[in-house]
């Protein structure tokens, strides 16, 4: 029985190394047939990968546009900005926080949260330190920058704003996109780095003047660090803009507000072809502050004045239209059966009630018709016609005049 069990046991053994073999045999063919499809027929698909990740794209930011006013006098350019890198990621002793102290004038503590949490540039593993160096700072410390090898000073094109206030709300500044911003705006092509237009002309027209970025070709190592740089492609600068806006009428409105100490708003018109030829807006705030770091004194100061420079009021706000609206007025009138040679007495007072509205001029005009109501201003004419014709005329007109 010892024997007979043997050869059954012997037999079984067999069988399964046969089955072992089939089993790494096929186990070679999915390998083999894996390796050929990735290779052979995903060959593009993967050394694109295998590129993209040994290569990588840093973007060069373009120029962005100029802007004059209608005598084709510069109000907007470009100038060179700076800001400070660190060159050691995250990593900072307490040397060298008191070497970069001593070096800036920033204290210690406001240096070592930057190391931690300041932008760190991809690839190149540049930390941003300060992002806007003031002018006197940075030459300072390019003259020095030799005794920090963990420091580097870089320029950069910064928005120069000529007059700086002047005309402020319609120019409007730039600064750092926003998230919120970003995600609106990213399928346009903007990144989470960009400068962009915050308010005024800068906002509108900020598309077609911040130009197409160009780009470096960056080989990188296994660790994602910068081997090699090579330039791929130049930026294109954005387009300039040319305003109807006059700045020297701009510069004298804005004066008569400042010497008269006025709060408001005043635009002037190009009749033959509604150019604005002024817009201001009073007071105004200061451009070159709002587009770079702003203390948290200067934005208290803004913020709280009671004249309120930060709303344009050109545009801004709710006000009674005034006399401006008594040619529509008289329009829907007109539409509704008045002969403009109609004469009325104004007494200085147009009552319904117990209401009563005033003229502007004490004891009214006397007889009235409708070029004297323009002439003088003659608001109970208005006040007599709007009662006798209604609401919906004068809507109507408005909307006919957009």
């Amino acid at each position: 029985m010892k024997k007979d069990l043997g050869i059954k046991l012997g037999k079984s053994f067999e069988f399964r190394g046969e089955i072992y073999k089939v089993f790494i045999f096929l186990v070679f063919i999915l390998l083999g047939s894996r390796m050929a499809y990735l290779q052979i027929v995903k060959k593009d698909k993967y050394n694109y990968l295998a590129q993209k990740n040994r290569v990588k794209l840093r973007k060069i930011d373009a120029e962005r546009g100029n802007i004059y006013d209608s005598n084709g006098e510069l109000i907007v350019t470009n100038t060179l900005g700076y800001r400070l890198v660190y060159l050691n990621q995250r990593n900072v002793s307490e040397d060298q926080l008191k070497e970069m102290a001593e070096a800036t004038g920033y204290a210690q503590e406001y240096l070592q949260r930057r190391v931690k949490y300041g932008e760190i540039v991809p690839y190149t593993r540049e930390n941003i330190l300060i992002d806007d160096l003031e002018l006197t700072l940075a030459h300072k410390l390019m003259e020095k920058i030799g005794d920090y090898p963990y420091l580097e000073v870089q320029s950069y094109s910064k928005r120069k704003y000529i007059h700086d206030s002047l005309a402020a709300h319609t120019i409007g500044y730039v600064k750092k996109i926003t998230e919120k911003e970003y995600e609106t705006l990213k399928e346009q092509g903007y990144s989470p780095r960009d400068i962009v237009g915050k308010t005024g002309i800068e906002k509108v027209y900020d598309l077609q003047m911040k130009g197409k970025p160009g780009y470096d070709y960056i080989e990188v190592n296994a660790l994602n660090r910068a081997q090699k740089i090579e330039k791929n492609k130049d930026p294109v600068p954005g387009y300039n803009l040319h305003l109807s806006v006059d700045m020297r009428l701009q510069e004298y409105m804005e004066k008569i507000f400042e010497e008269q100490n006025l709060s408001g708003s005043i635009i002037a018109l190009e009749a033959q072809t509604g150019k604005v030829l002024t817009m201001v807006s009073y007071p105004t705030y200061s451009l070159t502050t709002f587009s770079s770091k702003i203390s948290q004194e200067e934005w208290d100061e803004i913020t709280n004045d009671s004249r309120k420079p930060l709303t344009n009021k050109s545009i801004s706000g709710e006000y009674p239209p005034g006399s401006v609206f008594k040619p529509f007025s008289a329009f829907a009138f007109f539409n509704n059966g008045l002969d403009p040679k109609t004469k009325i007495y104004d007494n200085g007072v147009y009552s319904i009630g117990k209401w009563s509205w005033r003229a502007w001029k004490k004891g009214g005009h006397g007889t009235v018709d409708f070029e004297k109501s323009i002439v003088e201003s003659v608001n109970p004419y208005y006040y007599r016609y709007a009662d006798q014709f209604g609401l919906e005329p004068i809507i109507d007109v408005a909307g006919s005049f957009g």
